[in-house]
């Protein structure tokens, strides 16, 4: 504010203007300009507050003025005194100087002092500095008082009320000019929004911007649950399956979106496992990582190389947060390393040639242990070997079909219907394939048995017996259950199917789906099928054997099949199913239907077993399986006998051989 005095209307007499003074630490409001008139000069000014007293009777006085502080005595009666300036505290050679008091208080002048010089407080204070928050003017008086005008400044300055009321303030919401109170305080008034200075027009308000929708990725804690079954598999030998089925029911919180996402990056980071490996080796100065950080830069490599909407800063940074989280801070640079110089060089990367290596080329392309690649090579030819190899599935589907024995037909169509099911028609009969359909198992309907979640290979399998009602028949190699439910509802009621595993756990999955199934005709037992047993000779109309196989047709919904399979343990497989088919093929009544099945595309497992059982048992022949498969898949049944593959038939792979008895 400038000190220039304010030029009202009225006689013009010289004046001589205070100096102004320096801002103190004490707010208050706007200060005043002219000195108060002589007599003679301005005899209508306006009337302020109560007559003072004695005051009120000198000639050239302001008998309305407003009173100031104490009575200041004998200054007061002296000619040529001024009875209405401002009280200063004790008496002292100035009347007129600063008041001195309490720090942050102008002083009074000593003689030969400067009058106007800022007063000392205690050591660290800055009575007169600025105050926090807002700029204030010199104080007069006590907060919240009009004080009298002093010599050179403006005697009609805006009033000031009480502390907290601002009668001349702006409205609510713009800055504040001068706030009144104690140094340092905020005035009593409602605080004005953050700006970005303290003087000038506010800012305009910030208008929120319209949301964006962030890029899909995963949140940590479905990263998390991944790696967990990760883990699971490679360090407790876990099936994964079993694993994420168990992990994600003990994280119930996540989101659906959140749950699907867990399940292909588990199933999808297995299923590319070799190639991923590969990936990381050739940058990664030591191959004996350990387990946890292998499996996180499995994770995140392939987030960056097969999954499109996961951008590849997420996917490193998430890399990096989920190593610390699981307590390996030390690995989280190498974490960090490795993944963004597979982003910057992506051709350090040296693959095979698939003319000179074209099993390790299959095996490291396509995620197949090179023993494998070679077994198929050898036994199919490298194109089909490499259909087979490089198929992946484009839309996963669940594939479940009605108990006809507990609802119609038409009726699981409504309820599929109601449930908004992405429902298609499946290949086999009464099959029907959901597209993310959720936890299908928590239905009612699927409690109540009216409908049972099972592949459709394994469908075909028991279809494949034919089975008529009032037959006896046994399920060899039952567990889980699926085709001994099937063939138990083909009966209608009737008949008796027995159902054996080896293992007793196994024997109580297939008891749990006869109870929810209300199935009366089957009988679960625990029994080794590879062990004969004379009395139960040629006993049973058909018998189904459902072999212990390398599960190698199945690895495009369980990936970690592959992995676990040996050429010995295949070897000791062939021999085991060898044992079966010796021991149960006397169970077959004369004129008896006998059905061999694997879920293996290995044909030492397959054609050649069948080859081998007929060869030493020439009282079976193969029997025509075209009537038990549905129209599209007649063609491939070649004899009794049929290999599907998924690539080609929309099924898992698989092996069905359907023999005859020969009548006594």
């Amino acid at each position: 504010m400038s000190d220039t005095p304010r030029r009202t209307p009225g006689p013009k007499k010289p004046f001589s203007a205070r100096p102004a003074a320096k801002p103190t630490g004490k707010p208050a409001g706007k200060p005043v300009g002219k000195p108060i008139a002589k007599t003679g000069e301005r005899p209508y000014a306006k009337p302020v507050g109560k007559p003072i007293g004695e005051a009120a009777a000198k000639p050239g006085g302001r008998p309305y003025a407003k009173p100031v502080g104490k009575p200041i005595g004998e200054a007061a009666a002296k000619p040529g005194g001024r009875p209405y300036a401002k009280p200063v505290g004790k008496p002292a050679g100035r009347p007129y100087a600063k008041p001195v008091g309490k720090p942050g208080e102008r002083p009074m002048a000593a003689p030969g002092e400067r009058p106007f010089a800022k007063p000392v407080g205690k050591p660290g204070d800055r009575p007169f500095a600025k105050p926090v928050g807002r700029p204030v003017s010199r104080p007069v008086g006590k907060p919240g008082e009009r004080p009298m005008a002093a010599p050179g400044e403006r005697p009609f300055a805006k009033p000031v009320g009480k502390p907290g009321d601002r009668p001349f303030a702006k409205p609510v919401g713009r800055p504040v000019s001068r706030p009144v109170g104690k140094p340092g305080e905020r005035p009593q008034a409602r605080p004005a929004p953050q700006r970005s200075g303290p003087y000038g027009k506010p800012a305009p308000r910030a208008v929120p911007a319209k949301p964006v929708a962030p890029p899909p990725t995963m949140s940590l804690g479905a990263r998390m649950v991944a790696l967990d079954v990760l883990l699971d598999v490679h360090q407790q030998g876990a099936y994964a399956s079993l694993a994420l089925n168990e992990r994600l029911k003990s994280n119930r919180a996540l989101a659906a979106r959140d749950k699907r996402l867990v399940t292909e990056l588990v199933y999808g980071t297995l299923e590319n496992q070799i190639r991923l490996d590969y990936m990381i080796d050739h940058f990664l100065e030591r191959k004996d990582a350990e387990i946890l950080v292998r499996d996180v830069l499995r994770l995140g490599a392939y987030q960056l190389f097969f999954l499109d909407r996961v951008p590849n800063s997420a996917a490193v940074d998430e890399s990096v947060k989920l190593t610390r989280a699981k307590d390996r801070e030390p690995y989280t640079g190498l974490v960090n390393a490795v993944l963004r110089n597979m982003i910057r060089e992506p051709g350090r990367t040296k693959y095979p040639d698939a003319n000179e290596q074209p099993a390790k080329y299959l095996s490291v392309m396509h995620s197949l242990p090179e023993w494998l690649a070679q077994r198929l090579i050898d036994a199919y030819g490298l194109p089909l070997a490499t259909e087979i190899a490089a198929y992946r599935q484009p839309d996963s589907f669940v594939t479940v079909r009605p108990n006809l024995e507990r609802t119609t037909e038409e009726a699981f169509q409504q309820y599929l219907a109601r449930r908004h099911y992405n429902a298609t028609p499946g290949i086999a009969p009464h099959a029907v394939r959901i597209t993310q359909p959720g936890d299908l198992a928590a239905e009612r309907e699927f409690a109540q048995g009216q409908f049972s979640i099972q592949g459709e290979s394994s469908m075909l399998a028991a279809y494949a017996l034919g089975a008529q009602p009032g037959w006896t028949i046994l399920d060899a190699c039952a567990a889980p259950g699926g085709k001994t439910a099937l063939i138990a509802e083909q009966l209608r009621g009737s008949g008796r199917v027995q159902s054996w595993d080896v293992h007793a756990h196994r024997v109580e999955l297939i008891r749990s789906v006869v109870q929810r199934m209300k199935l009366d005709n089957v009988r679960p037992i625990e029994r080794d099928a590879s062990v004969h047993r004379e009395e139960l000779d040629g006993t049973f109309d058909a018998v189904l054997i459902d072999a212990p196989c390398s599960g190698l047709g199945v690895m495009l919904n369980k990936p970690d099949v592959k992995y676990r399979q040996t050429p010995e343990g295949v070897a000791d497989l062939v021999a085991l199913q060898q044992r079966i088919l010796d021991a149960c093929g006397r169970y077959v009544k004369p004129g008896g239907v006998l059905v061999y099945s694997t879920c293996s595309i290995l044909p030492e497992e397959n054609c050649d077993q069948v080859a081998a059982f007929l060869a030493t048992h020439p009282d079976f022949t193969l029997d025509s399986l075209s009537p038990y498969l549905p129209d599209a898949l007649k063609d491939q049944a070649e004899g009794g006998q049929v290999q599907f593959y998924a690539h080609r038939d929309g099924v898992d792979g698989f092996y069905i051989a359907r023999m005859r008895r020969a009548k006594g």
